[in-house]
This record gives C-alpha cells, structure tokens and sequence, in this order.
C-alpha cells in the first residue's frame, strides 16, 4: 500500500480577513498532492474594490487601482520560493457608484514537507495601507 505524504503548511493563520486603514483583503489556501504530479499550493485572494484608492488613467476616462503582493515560502532557514507582483483591479468609469471585488489564483508547486509562508499586500496608491 503506498502512502502519499501530506504537504503540510505552517501558516500563522489559514484563510483570514484582514484590514489596515482602508485596504481589505479576503485570503485562503488549499493543498493539493495529486497521484504523479508536483504536490502544490494554491492561495485565493478577493481584494475588496471599495478598500482601495482609485486613480485616473492617462486616457482621462477610468479609474484603476492596484494592489501589490508578496509571497514568500521557507522552509527551515532557507527561501524556497518568493514572487512579487502586482494585481490591477478592473478600469472602472465612476467611483461613486458600486465598486466591485477583484480576485486572484496562485498556484505554487512544492515539494511535500513543513514550510513558513510570509505574505503582504499593499495599495500600490497608497504603500502606507499595507497588511502582512
């Protein structure tokens, strides 16, 4: 009988809601570890629209907002894997009316085994409106 090996994550907090000053932002994780292939985690992001700073475009005509996030992996004292980008929410016309979330899927594939993950995410208009 063959046994697989579970990934397993020390994550300070599994799936968590998180506020500073404005910035609200929804976070989950799953593992996955399917038969012949890379075990791998996925985080889930749901960036609350209304939370962030909307800027005019160039163009004169739409809002955009943004927000920047990093994720960090480690595994005993040593970074296995780090990213840093930025999600840009959806060009809106108007901020006086609805504002609506924006999401985003990672897939990080990672051998099984006990890792730390540090992230933070940060209004890319406004870097004081940050969480981690």
């Amino acid at each position: 009988m063959k046994k697989n090996a579970l990934l397993f994550l020390n994550i300070a907090v599994f799936g968590f809601i998180v506020q500073s000053k404005n910035l609200s932002v929804f976070m989950d994780y799953a593992t996955f570890n399917a038969a012949g292939q890379t075990p791998y985690l996925e985080t889930y992001f749901s960036v609350v629209g209304s939370s962030l700073v909307w800027e005019k475009s160039d163009e004169g005509d739409e809002f955009n907002a943004a927000v920047e996030v990093l994720i960090s992996i480690s595994k005993e004292d040593s970074v296995v894997y780090m990213d840093r980008y930025k999600l840009s929410g959806p060009s809106i016309l108007d901020t006086t009316g609805e504002i609506n979330n924006f999401i985003d899927i990672q897939r990080i594939p990672l051998k099984n085994g006990a890792y730390s993950v540090y992230i933070e995410v940060s209004d890319a208009a406004n870097p004081l409106s940050n969480l981690s």
